[in-house]
């Protein structure tokens, strides 16, 4: 079988130089292998030319096939090689040095040598150099054989190392019965050199010094030319010596020398140990304990699992499917069974069905109202459920998804807007499954100190009382994927949750199988310093794709919530490469023309950046797999790709491995442009591809069930998938004034009571005085104008702007027939001590004699305190540094719940702010000092508050009703709610991205690649002829003799030398503007 192996990786090799060099070789030439890493000094490979090079002036008898395989920066497979290869005619008679296309090959260290040399694997020539610059891992796309199985059909290799520390190479090649050459300066060289005798011709070594390469050259050229014209039956032995080398390697032969090592070492240590001067052998008496009779209890634990009656078993089935959490009747379930358990158990349905004793639950399987409120919300289940799914599928990949407090693996915004996302998904029936992690401890809880600080708390999430479900292979076990690490590979376990018609896959790393270091990525979202982060996106992106591989889920479209996912891209192309054999470059059409990119991140700052060593050390190898060179691999996630100094950006890697990319609102999108705009050398940032779409909330999840009754009733009982139709939103103005307005006083009440209990309970918490708690209570009121500010405490969000003028502010929330009430909520990064000091200082401030009972502050802000406050308060105030706002959805939430923002015209409100429907900060700053500015914004918050605000709020009519107020709302309804759901969003997202990028791909990748392929030769042709197109004469109107009239049409004719490029490949642009006032 050796044998039969060894004549077939000759007969490959044979194949594959004829194809190279475009001519037949002669019946038995001698095949020379030098391979290794691509180090050009340290490997000899200089020396290893350069020798064969005089070789071939000497024409020895015998013809030479010397072949250097190196992986180095490939485009993919030399297509003319390639069309030899297959038998394909070709009228391309290039005798070629490379197997594959370099990237750059004008610079490449082997081309420029054998150019300088002369070498031109001529027909005549007797030396012929080959360079294969890729992996030999089975599909390479020429040689397509493993290394192993390559280096079998070598006659003799040679690695003349300027260093190396030991060599494995040559130490294989003897073991598959190939002599070879090393040196002196290699590790393997100086140890084997002692091994050898004058009549073993298995091995050589060169003596190789500093500055002896002619001599190393000279003696290489004599070895390779006395070898090459052995007899066959010199050859043969030399093949078995070779072998017999090899066994002296052997670990058993070998593995004497570290027992050697550890008893040297061990006879160092009690050396040590006896030249201690103080060495004393301390012994504790300990304590001795009298016996006692305990009569404790051992307690032992036993599982049992709930066993619904069969008549109420679907309530299992509803539990682990979040469907429910925006279904207001199948929530209504869980809320009859027990409401004061329900509450209990933070609404968690898993939880409240396990705590169910069996009384009870033979108790609902005979309760008739129970039963037909089950019935119609399963059969309202089973009809969502049973629409038929389209084709096409979406892989939505984020850090966090914020569904349901019950389920912490959110933080904020982001989260939210990814759960949100989800549901709507389902709702709209796309294909979409979702990818994250699973996170033990979620995202830290808030706690107020007595003093205002901040602590952050983590408490483990129980997993069994989660709605996920562990994700099985075919075989019935536990599905996990896997990657390496240095020095040990990671395995992650995957769940599902279930979220209407679509699934959310989570990984967790916190199993047996890893370390207790390893263990900790997916404890704490956002948790840890920057290895751990990068790797939580490591595992994100890369196990990601591959655990939809395990899945067999093959995506059409991958859509990255923000830049933590970039790394999908990089694990895409490796797929493509080494599963479908392509080139990087056709990998890259295909996973560009399949992603989309969403940044959320409004600064520079805000984007994760890893320095080099950091991603050499967790990803050292993956630019090999990709056939990239480390530094073309590192400029995937820099700007300037020559600037080795700077980091890899995550976001510059999603925006190079994506086709398209956007932002999260208009002004957001424009200011993307300009965050980017350094990526695209040669255009102004407003020529950039970059779109945006305006982020939306999900309708069914956001709005109250009072108000959605009442949406039903007067707009239109199937409202949820009506949203976009504004003439039914129109429909609100013919609601009276009264009911609308009893709406808004039952929320406020609503939020007022949950309020009161909350707050109640934290202030405890924290040991306020009596009378704190006293005063807090008594002034929060449900009949007051409620202002609410809700989000994360940073400092761009400007949460003390309102008490810029405190002494104003006293007067305004003071005022006995017009009186104010504000709610703060938000937690601060751990990290972010600023942002917490905004919090202790709206803390003094509500304690304060002045505010007391005026200003409040509500910890650990969650989905369940977001849904009272967007339902209850009057007045939503948002008021951040512009342009520093990406979107802002918290408010989008509060207007379907009939409540007036009052906000900065940045993010969504820049759009969908409509006078007489809320009131606006205009857009422009009017001061480049914040200061100033801060002072102008809060003048007119107060301005605002005192003249329109608070008299719309409490001009009453005869029926105590405020007439302008609720005109207000209703405009507020009517005219911007259907703008800002979360359906328009998605679809929005399908029409603008999602239908023709899964259009382009299908088209590039049909017919085995072939479009993706020509788009890429394209490239390379305009690349290779763009420098050389001349501009030989410009015709245009010259101003000095007539200007041109307003209107009139402007002619601009050019002649241009195209050196060989067709017109079509080529556009022309005028672009005009406007001197500036400093007339540049």
């Amino acid at each position: 079988e050796f044998n039969i192996k060894k004549q077939l990786s000759r007969n490959k090799l044979k194949e594959v130089s004829e194809a190279v060099l475009g001519y037949e070789i002669s019946e038995n030439p001698f095949y020379i292998l030098n391979s290794g890493r691509y180090e050009f000094k340290n490997k000899g490979i200089d020396v290893f030319i350069k020798s064969l090079a005089d070789l071939n002036k000497e024409n020895p008898d015998r013809e030479i096939i010397a072949i250097i395989a190196v992986p180095a920066g490939t485009k993919g497979v030399n297509h003319v090689v390639k069309q030899r290869l297959n038998g394909q005619k070709t009228d391309d008679t290039t005798s070629f040095f490379c197997t594959h296309e370099l990237f750059y090959p004008d610079s490449d260290p082997v081309l420029s040598l054998l150019k300088q040399l002369g070498m031109r694997n001529s027909e005549e020539d007797k030396v012929k150099i080959i360079f294969v610059p890729v992996y030999l891992n089975g599909n390479d796309g020429i040689f397509d054989i493993k290394y192993y199985d390559f280096l079998l059909g070598f006659h003799f290799t040679a690695f003349p190392s300027y260093y190396e520390p030991w060599g494995y190479t040559p130490m294989e090649s003897l073991a598959f019965h190939v002599p070879t050459v090393t040196t002196s300066l290699a590790g393997f060289g100086a140890w084997i050199k002692a091994k050898l005798d004058s009549e073993n011709k298995g091995a050589f070594v060169i003596e190789r010094t500093d500055d002896n390469d002619e001599e190393v050259v000279s003696e290489l050229t004599k070895i390779i030319r006395d070898f090459s014209s052995l007899p066959a039956d010199k050859f043969m032995m030399s093949c078995i010596r070779a072998f017999d080398l090899s066994k002296l390697a052997l670990w058993k032969n070998l593995i004497s020398n570290y027992s050697k090592a550890y008893d040297f070492a061990d006879s160092k240590a009690e050396i040590r140990k006896e030249n201690i001067d103080e060495y004393v052998d301390y012994k504790y008496e300990g304590i001795k304990f009298e016996e006692l009779d305990s009569r404790q209890p051992n307690w032992k634990k036993i599982f049992i699992k709930p066993d619904l009656p069969e008549n109420i078993s679907f309530l299992e089935k509803l539990s682990k499917n979040l469907w429910w959490t925006w279904n207001k009747k199948a929530e209504a379930l869980f809320k009859y069974i027990n409401i004061d358990l329900w509450e209990k158990v933070e609404h968690n349905p898993v939880t409240l069905l396990e705590k169910l004793d069996i009384r009870m639950l033979k108790k609902l399987s005979k309760d008739e109202i129970f039963l037909k409120n089950l019935h119609d919300v399963e059969k309202e289940f089973r009809t969502y459920m049973s629409a038929e799914k389209p084709k096409d599928i979406i892989a939505y990949f984020s850090m966090e998804f914020g569904l349901h407090d019950t389920l912490k693996i959110f933080s904020g915004g982001l989260g939210i807007l990814a759960g949100d996302y989800m549901k709507e998904a389902s709702d709209s029936n796309y294909n979409m499954v979702g990818i994250g992690l699973l996170y033990r401890f979620g995202y830290f809880k808030q706690k107020i100190t007595l003093l205002g600080d901040q602590i952050s708390t983590l408490t483990p999430q129980r997993f069994t009382h989660l709605p996920i479900l562990p994700v099985r292979n075919k075989e019935g076990e536990r599905l996990k994927v896997r990657i390496s690490l240095p020095g040990r590979i990671l395995v992650a376990q995957a769940w599902k949750v279930y979220v209407g018609r679509n699934v959310l896959y989570l990984l967790d790393t916190d199993i047996d199988e890893n370390s207790p270091q390893d263990k900790k990525i997916t404890a704490q979202l956002y948790g840890g310093g920057l290895e751990m982060r990068l790797l939580q996106e490591i595992l994100l992106g890369i196990c990601g794709v591959r655990l939809l591989n395990e899945l067999e889920i093959k995506p059409n479209m991958v859509h990255i919530n923000e830049g933590h996912a970039a790394f999908t891209g990089i694990e895409r192309l490796r797929d493509y490469i080494e599963k479908e054999n392509l080139s990087y470059c056709v990998a890259k059409e295909i996973v560009k023309s399949s992603s989309l990119f969403t940044t959320h991140t409004p600064v520079p700052a805000g984007h994760d950046e890893f320095p080099e060593e950091m991603i050499r050390a967790f990803l050292p190898n993956f630019n090999e797999k990709l056939h990239l060179t480390w530094n073309q691999f590192m400029s995937l996630g820099r700007i300037n790709p020559l600037d080795k100094s700077s980091k890899f950006s995550m976001s510059i890697l999603a925006a190079n491995l994506s086709q398209e990319m956007n932002g999260v609102s208009k002004i957001h999108g424009a200011e993307s442009e300009k965050m980017f705009d350094r990526l695209y050398p040669g255009y102004f940032a407003q020529e950039s591809h970059i779109s945006y779409v305006t982020n939306g909330v999900h309708l069914p999840f956001w709005v109250g069930t009072k108000w959605s009754k009442l949406y039903k009733e007067f707009l239109d009982e199937k409202y949820y998938e009506k949203q976009l139709d504004k003439t039914m939103w129109s429909k609100i103005y013919e609601v009276k004034n009264k009911d609308i307005w009893n709406l808004r006083s039952f929320y406020r009440k609503k939020m007022v009571e949950y309020l009161k209990d909350r707050l109640k309970d934290e202030m405890i918490s924290r040991n306020e005085s009596p009378r704190v708690i006293f005063k807090m209570m008594e002034g929060l009121r449900d009949d007051v104008l409620t202002i609410g500010f809700a989000r994360r405490f940073a400092t761009y969000k400007r949460a003390l702007l309102i008490f810029k003028n405190i002494d104003r502010l006293k007067e305004i929330v003071n005022d006995k027939d017009r009186p104010v009430q504000i709610i703060f909520a938000g937690k601060a990064h751990p990290n972010d001590k600023a942002g917490q000091d905004l919090i202790k200082r709206v803390i003094e401030i509500s304690k304060s004699p002045e505010f007391i009972g005026k200003v409040f502050f509500v910890e650990n802000y969650d989905i369940t305190l977001a849904k009272y406050l967007v339902q209850g308060v009057d007045v939503w105030l948002n008021n951040p540094t512009r342009p520093l706002e990406a979107s802002g959805t918290s408010g989008e939430k509060a207007i379907m719940n009939g409540v007036l923002n009052l906000s900065v015209l940045d993010g969504w409100w820049a759009e969908g702010y409509v006078e007489g429907a809320g009131w606006a900060l205009k857009e422009e700053r009017t001061y480049e000092n914040q200061e100033f500015q801060d002072s102008l914004d809060a003048m007119t918050i107060y301005n605002l508050l005192e003249d329109e605000i608070q008299p719309a709020f409490y001009d009453r009519d005869k029926d105590n009703i405020p007439d302008v107020w609720v005109e207000m709302i209703k405009k507020d309804i009517a005219e911007i709610v259907p703008n800002f759901t979360m359906k328009r969003m998605i679809e929005e997202y399908d029409n603008k991205f999602y239908k023709p990028q899964i259009k382009r791909t299908k088209e590039i990748s049909d017919d085995n690649y072939k479009i993706a392929g020509e788009i890429v030769d394209w490239k390379n042709k305009i690349l290779e002829k763009w420098d050389d197109i001349t501009i030989l004469g410009a015709e245009y109107p010259d101003s000095n003799i007539r200007p041109l009239i307003l209107g009139e049409k402007l002619n601009v004719k050019l002649k241009l030398d195209l050196d060989g490029l067709d017109p079509e490949d080529i556009g022309v642009e005028i672009l005009l503007g406007r001197k500036k006032p400093d007339g540049t």
